[in-house]
Parts: C-alpha cells; structure tokens; sequence
C-alpha cells in the first residue's frame, strides 16, 4: 500500500488524540499525491489498530497523514 513511502516524522497533537504521520517518498511518486492520501485514508482504520497494538493507552490516536517532498538523492532528514 505505501510502498516507497517512509514515515520520517511522528507529531503529537497537544492533546496527545492525534498523531501526524509525516511520510516521505524515496523516490518520485508514480501517482498523485491525492492518490496516495486517499490510499492511506482507506487504510486509516488498519493502521490505528496496528497503532493501538503498540501504545499503552485507553484509546488509540487519530491518525493524520501529510506526505512531504521527495528527498533529492544522498540526502537524508
């Protein structure tokens, strides 16, 4: 699903409810942007259950998916 996306940064909302998932390309995307974000919505749900696996909390956080810029060859975050 996210093939060729890596998550580069986690944000904590203040109220800890929200996470924002920061995923970067390794290399150009073969579809839009949109595209991707509309893919990893659909899979919203599967991956705050895989979320709620890992965190030791009463309920598991929202889920927000921003997907920045590919990093030009050599560089690195």
């Amino acid at each position: 699903m996210a093939r060729g996306l890596s998550v580069v940064e986690v944000v904590p909302a203040p109220n800890a409810g929200r996470l924002q998932v920061v995923l970067a390309p390794s290399a150009p995307l073969d579809e839009s942007e949109a595209d991707v974000l509309a893919r990893l919505d659909r899979a919203r749900g599967h991956l705050r259950s895989l979320v709620a696996m890992g965190v030791q909390r009463k309920r598991a956080p929202e889920l927000c998916f921003v997907v920045a810029p590919a990093m030009p060859m050599g560089q690195s975050v």
